[in-house]
């Protein structure tokens, strides 16, 4: 007699498998919204145009409820923190993205 889900499986069927999960990314969960407002940045460049006028207005929400609430501003496009600044001729934008591994240069060696 069959049972609701089927024949009953034999014992090589049910050898169990072992999984390993590791968190690669998150996101930041914003809400409930409660209200939000729209504007120019503090930093705002005046003479931009096109795209990186775009990024001149932040979106600021009030988000949560009670003591998890909070101010949130969100923000169009990513906006690099200057270190230096090193004039190239004919280029028009340039930056690095730096990256922390968990491994050392010396390991990838003789890969």
């Amino acid at each position: 007699e069959l049972s609701l889900y089927g024949s009953t499986p034999n014992k090589a069927d049910s050898a169990q498998k072992s999984f390993s999960f590791a968190v690669r990314d998150s996101l930041i969960n914003v809400g409930p919204l409660k209200d939000f407002s729209y504007g120019l940045r503090i930093s705002a460049n005046p003479n931009a145009t096109g795209i990186a006028k775009q990024s001149n207005y932040e979106l600021v929400c009030c988000s949560g409820h009670g003591k998890n609430g909070a101010l949130c501003i969100l923000q169009r496009s990513v906006r690099p923190e200057m270190i230096t600044e090193v004039e190239l001729p004919g280029v028009k934008g340039i930056w690095t993205v730096y990256h922390k591994s968990s491994r050392s240069h010396n390991s990838e060696i003789g890969r």
